[in-house]
């Protein structure tokens, strides 16, 4: 009978969690697609689960879970199969230790095996998990072996981890209690809102692009992969001609909207694998995972921005106006592979080919160490 209690109540508490953060996470993998490491707080439930409940129940709560989160993953099946096996094979390594220390032990001591019991699983539940995701995505990297933050996550997901288990040996300590769940259910929820804003965070107010920070932080990322991988990657830094003059001819308000519509033409102009960014002001930076269409790419952001028409109603009068026909310097750099640069070099080269650009009339690409009206032509020549 106790069993299909504490059944009843972590499973009822880990579907109120799904669905209380449903739209905050759908959003939070939306912005991130199916790659990179999410941190989901369901360890909270399942790892009770797998201590306190007969292997059976366990696994049914797990793919119970699983099943709910799958409608907002954004994984391919294959991606989902092998992340949910990993919890199941977790569970059961976690529910035999468990059940194995407790097994043993004597009337004087059960609370300090209860903990060691707790912990050992605790410790096996995670790490197993990991080490089974680590060694697919080591066996499927195409591009050289990936770091170890590609592998195991950045510091906060690591923190965020380590918090979801710890929580969850709080919730199976006290053997699902109806008052501590209902506790831990809250904070469970609050996390996810704190991550959210976290993540909301890493993204420009009035752009959508991630922030400075945030492309830099993986933008390293990304040059370090393509060093490892052997193959270049380019820099490009887009400058908005004049853009003083539309903050002050129609204001701030009429400013941020040019700029969102530049952020758009990046969007729409970049492919899966590189980073659009904002780096301040009416200055962007992209990244391109391709090199060879370093040039293609900054000459068709900047066909495109010159193709903007932004029409807005005037401050003074309500009258209806226009802005086209806006113009921007793009730099160019590229890091080959036969000599990998930092990001640091790699941006003080575009932003080299950037002034020089501006230097030589605006409304161009200049590629550090070449002119781009020459580069230009002969590929558009050749295309």
């Amino acid at each position: 009978m106790q069993r299909w209690l504490h059944f009843t109540i972590l499973i009822t508490a880990a579907h109120i969690h799904q669905l209380l953060t449903r739209a905050p996470e759908e959003r939070r993998r939306a912005s991130h697609g199916s790659e990179g490491l999410h941190s989901d707080l369901t360890s909270i439930f399942t790892f009770p689960a797998a201590v306190l409940l007969p292997l059976p129940l366990a696994i049914m709560l797990i793919v119970s879970v699983r099943a709910a989160r799958f409608a907002i993953a954004r994984k391919p099946l294959f991606r989902w199969l092998l992340s949910s096996s990993s919890i199941v094979l977790a569970a059961c390594s976690a529910h035999a230790i468990s059940a194995h220390v407790l097994g043993t032990r004597s009337s004087g001591d059960d609370d300090l095996l209860l903990q060691a019991a707790l912990a050992s699983a605790a410790v096996i539940f995670v790490g197993q998990q990991m080490l089974i995701v680590a060694g697919a995505k080591i066996l499927s990297a195409t591009d050289g072996t990936p770091s170890a933050v590609e592998l195991f996550g950045n510091r906060e997901h690591l923190a965020d981890v380590t918090l979801s288990i710890t929580l969850g040996v709080v919730l199976a300590s006290t053997a699902a209690n109806p008052l501590t769940t209902m506790g831990i259910l809250i904070v469970a929820t609050s996390i996810n809102t704190l991550i959210t804003h976290r993540e909301r965070g890493r993204r420009d107010g009035g752009t959508g692009l991630i922030t400075k920070a945030r492309w830099e932080e993986l933008a390293n990322a990304a040059i370090h992969a393509a060093a490892r991988a052997g193959h270049s990657v380019a820099l490009l830094v887009v400058d908005l001609d004049h853009f003083k003059s539309v903050n002050d001819q129609h204001g701030h308000l009429v400013g941020d909207m040019l700029l969102q519509r530049v952020a758009d033409v990046l969007a729409q102009s970049t492919r899966a694998g590189d980073l659009a960014g904002r780096y301040g002001g009416e200055e962007f930076v992209v990244l391109l995972n391709d090199a060879d269409e370093a040039l293609h790419a900054a000459e068709r952001i900047r066909s495109r921005i010159s193709k903007i028409v932004l029409v807005f109603e005037e401050k003074r009068g309500g009258g209806r106006a226009s802005i086209e026909d806006r113009t921007a310097s793009i730099g160019v750099a590229v890091a080959p592979p036969q000599s990998p640069m930092s990001l640091s070099d790699l941006f003080k080269a575009a932003d080299q080919a950037l002034y020089q650009a501006k230097r030589q009339g605006r409304d161009q690409v200049y590629l550090a160490g070449l002119e781009a009206t020459s580069m230009l032509q002969t590929l558009n020549g050749q295309s």
